[in-house]
C-alpha cells in the first residue's frame, strides 16, 4: 500500500467516524500487530518496487553479518516477535528506514556516506529495529486518526480560515513532534542497547551522525520553519551528545570524550589525529566507545597492550590502532594504564 493511499485511508476513517459521532478513546487502537502482518508483503513488494535491490556485494553481505548479530540480540531483549525482512536498496541518499510489517531497508547512499563502517551501520540499522519494537508507525497512525476526529469536529463548528491554519499548524505539531521527536529518542535509546549488547562499538551512533554532520551539516530551523513544518528528528549535535551520554555511563563513568580529547577518570588521555578518511573526532567517539565496549565487559580495566602493528588491545578488545600524528604507541598504552591506575608489572 503506497503511503499517499494509507493516509487517505486514514483521512477517510477520520471523516466516517466523526460523522457518525462515534467517541474513539486513545487505547483504541484501528491499528495493530495483527493489521502490520497483514500487509507485510505488500509493503515490502511496494517498498522493493520504489527503491530497487543493491547489488552491491559488500553492503548486503554487511547487512546480513549485522543483522545477524542484532536479531538474537533483540529478541532476547524484547517482548514483541517480529518477522523481519531486511534489504539494501539503490537509493543513493543517506537515509535507512523502518515500514510496516517489520520491513527495514538501507538505503546504498548510506553505506556510501559512513564509509562501510560496519558500526556505525549496525548502530543505523538497531535504531531503525527500535522503531519497529516501539510499534512507532502504529501509534502514529492511531494518533493521525485520533487527532483526525477531533479536527473534524472543531472544523463543523468554525469553518473560518484562521481556525482552519490553527488545526493545521497543531496537526503538524501534535504528529511530528509529539510523535516523532519522542519515537526517534525512544529509537535511538533501543538502537545504542541493541547495537552495543551485539558487541558494536557503543559510539557509533555519535560516531555516524558526527561524520554526516562534517558532510552535511547539523540540522537547523528558523521560527516559522519550526510552527509550520516541525521537525521530527532532533538534531545531531543533540543525538551526538546523548550517545556519549550513554557511552560514558555504558563504562561505568570511566571514559568520556569531548571531541578533541578521550578522557580517562576525567583527564585527558588520547588525542586521536585525523586521518585522510576520518576526522579526530569521529575517531575519538570510537576510541571512546572501544574503551567503554571493554571496561562494560570486563568490569575493571586490565593492562593495555600493543602488537607488531601498532594495534592498542585491554585484553582481548582492540581499543585503536595508532597512526602518524596520534604519537608513539608504547607511550599511549603506558598513558592510558597510568590513567587507569593499572600496573603493568
Amino acid at each position: 500500500m503506497r503511503l499517499h493511499k494509507l493516509f487517505a485511508v486514514i483521512t477517510a476513517i477520520c471523516c466516517f467516524v466523526g460523522v457518525l459521532s462515534v467517541p474513539l478513546s486513545a487505547e483504541a487502537f484501528i491499528y495493530n500487530r495483527a493489521w502490520e502482518r497483514s500487509v507485510k508483503q505488500e509493503v515490502l513488494q511496494e517498498s522493493i518496487k520504489r527503491d530497487g535491490l543493491s547489488k552491491d556485494e559488500t553492503a548486503n553481505a554487511m547487512l546480513n553479518r549485522i543483522t545477524g548479530r542484532l536479531l538474537p540480540t533483540v529478541k532476547s531483549k524484547e517482548t514483541i516477535d517480529v518477522e523481519y525482512t531486511f534489504f539494501v536498496n539503490q537509493k543513493k541518499t543517506v537515509n535507512a528506514y523502518s515500514a510496516v510489517g517489520g520491513n527495514i531497508s538501507v538505503n546504498q547512499g548510506l553505506f556510501d556516506a559512513v564509509g562501510y563502517n560496519e558500526d556505525e551501520v549496525a548502530f543505523i540499522v538497531a535504531h531503525e529495529m527500535g522503531h519497529t519494537q516501539g510499534q512507532h508507525m502504529i501509534k502514529t497512525l492511531n494518533g493521525a486518526i485520533g487527532f483526525g476526529l477531533l479536527a473534524y469536529l472543531y472544523l463543523e463548528r468554525n469553518q473560518n480560515t484562521a481556525s482552519q491554519l490553527l488545526t493545521a499548524v497543531v496537526y503538524n505539531n501534535i504528529i511530528k513532534k509529539g510523535y516523532g521527536l519522542a519515537h526517534e529518542w525512544d529509537a535511538d535509546s533501543r538502537g545504542f542497547h541493541y547495537s552495543a549488547a551485539a558487541g558494536y562499538n557503543p559510539a557509533a551512533g555519535a560516531a555516524a551522525f558526527q561524520r554526516l554532520t562534517e558532510k552535511y551539516g547539523d540540522k537547523n530551523y528558523n521560527l516559522l520553519g519550526d510552527v509550520l513544518l516541525p521537525e521530527e528528528h532532533p538534531s545531531n549535535k543533540q543525538r551526538i551528545a546523548k550517545f556519549m551520554e550513554q557511552t560514558t555511563a555504558y563504562s561505568g563513568n570511566r571514559v568520556s570524550s569531548n571531541g578533541s580529547a578521550v578522557f580517562i577518570m576525567n583527564k585527558p588521555a588520547i588525542k586521536p589525529a585525523k586521518l585522510p578518511t576520518m576526522s579526530s573526532v569521529e575517531r575519538s567517539y570510537l576510541i571512546t566507545g572501544n574503551l567503554a565496549r571493554a571496561l562494560h565487559n570486563l568490569k575493571n580495566p586490565v593492562p593495555i597492550t600493543v602488537s607488531e602493528g601498532g594495534e592498542l588491545f585491554m585484553d582481548k578488545y582492540l581499543i585503536m590502532t595508532v597512526q602518524e600524528g596520534d604519537g608513539d604507541a608504547d607511550t599511549l598504552a603506558q598513558s592510558i594504564n597510568e590513567a587507569f591506575g593499572v600496573s603493568t608489572i
